[in-house]
C-alpha cells in the first residue's frame, strides 16, 4: 500500500513511542487510516531504525509491517554483496521484497531492475526508492519463473540476484532449496539458458547444509557464509566462470571484515587434549559452520573435545577468527567455587553440554553482566569443566 499523507504524518510523529501506549490513545488518532495500520508501521519503522538507519531517517519511507524488515537483508550484509559486482554492470534482482539489496546494489552498479511477485510490494518499493533519492532502479511485478526469465532474456544482466522465500505458505522456515519459492533447482537452468553470460548470486538460509548444496546443485560455485555480531546471518552462492568451489567464512566487524577461505589441501585435524591453556578462543559461528580445520590456519591450538568450537593456546592470537579470553581460573564444578564466582554478575558461555546456556544460567543463578566470563564445556570423556576468564580485547562488533 502507498501510504496517505495523514498516515505518514502520524507514523513519523510517533515513530519513537511505545505502541502499547499509543493503542490506549487510539481515539486521538486522525481519521483516514486504522490505528492497527499505524501501529504496525510504527513497529516496522522502529525495527528499520536498527537495521536500516538511513531508510528510517527519511520521513516518506514507509514499511507497513515489521516482518518485512525482519526478512530483509541488513545494511551490513547488503554492503558485503557489493564485492561481487562492477560499476558498469546491470543487476537483475528477482527477489525484490523490501528492496534492501537492490538499494545497496544501486550504490555501485549502473542500473538495477527490481522484480517482486506482489504488485503492491513493487509499487511500495518504487515509492521508497524515490523517497531515498535513488534514480537507477526500475521496478516490475511478476513471478521470477515467468517475468524474471523474460527480463533476463531482454536485459542480459551481468548479475542475477535471487533470495528464495524460505517461508512459502508456512509458519516455519524451510532449508531445502527445492521447497523454497522460487525453486532454484528448476529456475536456474532456465535463466542460464536465456542469459548464458550472467553471473548469479543466491542468498540462502545460513542453516542450509553445505554438503547438501554441493550435491544438489551440480555446477561450480563459491560459498560465502556471512557472520555479524557473532551470528551467522546469510549464506551466499556465487556462480561465475572463475568459481573454484571454495567456501569463505566472514565475520563483519565495526571497522574491518575478517575472512578466511578454505584451502584445497586436505585438512589437518586439530589436536584434542585435556590440557588447559593460557588463552581460550570461541570460534565465530560462520567459521564453525564451515569447519575450523578446512581453513588450514597456522595457529598452534588444541581443542578440549571435538565439536566444542573452543580452542586453547599458550600464546595470544590476535587474528583468531573468534573471541579470545585469558583464563584466570579452572575448576571441575565444585559447588563452593561455583557459588563464589557467581556472586557477582558475569557472562556465561556454554558449549558441548546437555543443558542449554539458559538452563545452566538458571541452575547457577547467574546474573548477566560485568567484565568476567564463565565458560563451561565437557571434555572428550564427558567431564564438565568451568573456566573463569576475561576478554583480551573489546569485541569489534558493529
Amino acid at each position: 500500500m502507498i501510504p496517505s499523507e495523514e498516515l505518514l504524518t502520524y507514523v513519523w510523529a510517533h515513530r519513537a513511542e511505545d505502541v502499547r501506549v499509543l493503542a490506549l490513545r487510539s481515539k486521538e488518532a486522525p481519521r483516514g487510516f486504522t490505528i492497527s495500520q499505524a501501529l504496525s508501521a510504527i513497529q516496522a519503522r522502529q525495527k528499520l531504525a536498527i537495521k536500516h538507519p538511513k531508510w528510517a531517517s527519511v520521513r516518506e519511507v514507509f514499511v507497513p509491517e515489521p516482518v518485512i524488515v525482519e526478512q530483509s537483508s541488513g545494511s551490513e550484509t547488503s554492503k558485503y554483496k557489493l564485492r561481487f559486482i562492477e560499476p558498469h554492470w546491470h543487476i537483475l534482482d528477482l527477489s525484490g521484497g523490501m528492496g534492501a539489496d537492490s538499494y545497496a546494489f544501486a550504490q555501485k552498479a549502473r542500473g538495477i531492475t527490481y522484480l517482486d511477485a506482489s504488485p503492491e510490494r513493487a509499487s511500495l518499493a518504487a515509492h521508497n526508492f524515490q523517497a531515498l533519492g535513488i534514480e537507477n532502479i526500475t521496478c516490475h511485478s511478476g513471478r521470477a519463473e515467468e517475468r524474471g526469465i523474460e527480463l533476463a532474456k531482454e536485459l542480459q544482466p551481468q548479475l542475477i540476484y535471487l533470495d528464495p522465500d524460505r517461508r512459502p505458505g508456512t509458519t516455519g522456515r524451510v532449508f531445502l532449496i527445492e521447497e523454497c519459492t522460487p525453486d532454484i533447482t528448476t529456475l536456474l537452468p532456465k535463466l542460464q539458458e536465456v542469459a548464458p553470460q550472467s553471473h548469479f548470486l543466491i542468498k540462502l538460509s545460513p542453516m542450509a547444509d553445505l554438503a547438501y548444496l554441493r550435491g544438489r546443485l551440480p555446477l561450480d560455485f563459491d560459498i560465502h557464509v556471512i557472520g555479524l555480531r557473532r551470528e551467522a546471518k546469510e549464506l551466499l552462492l556465487h556462480i561465475h566462470p572463475d568459481a573454484h568451489n571454495h567456501t569463505t567464512a566472514v565475520e563483519i566487524q565495526a571497522h574491518s571484515t575478517l575472512s578466511h577461505t578454505t584451502k584445497e589441501i586436505p585438512p589437518k585435524p586439530t589436536p584434542i587434549s585435556p590440557e588447559i591453556g593460557t588463552y581460550i578462543h570461541d570460534l565465530y559461528p560462520a567459521f564453525s559452520k564451515v569447519g575450523y580445520d578446512t581453513f588450514a590456519l597456522p595457529f598452534e591450538v588444541w581443542q578440549p573435545a571435538p565439536h566444542t568450537h573452543l580452542y586453547f593456546s599458550t600464546t595470544e592470537i590476535a587474528d583468531f577468527p573468534g573471541r579470545t579470553f585469558t583464563v584466570l581460573e579452572h575448576n571441575l564444578g565444585e559447588k563452593r567455587w561455583l557459588r563464589q564466582v557467581t556472586q557477582k554478575p558475569l557472562h556465561l558461555i556454554s558449549k558441548n553440554l546437555p543443558t542449554s546456556t539458559d538452563q545452566l544460567r538458571r541452575q547457577l543463578r547467574i546474573t548477566e553482566g560485568g567484565t568476567h566470563f564463565l565458560i563451561a564445556y565437557a571434555d572428550s570423556s564427558g567431564k564438565r569443566h568451568f573456566l573463569l576468564a576475561t576478554s583480551t580485547t573489546t569485541d569489534k562488533i558493529i
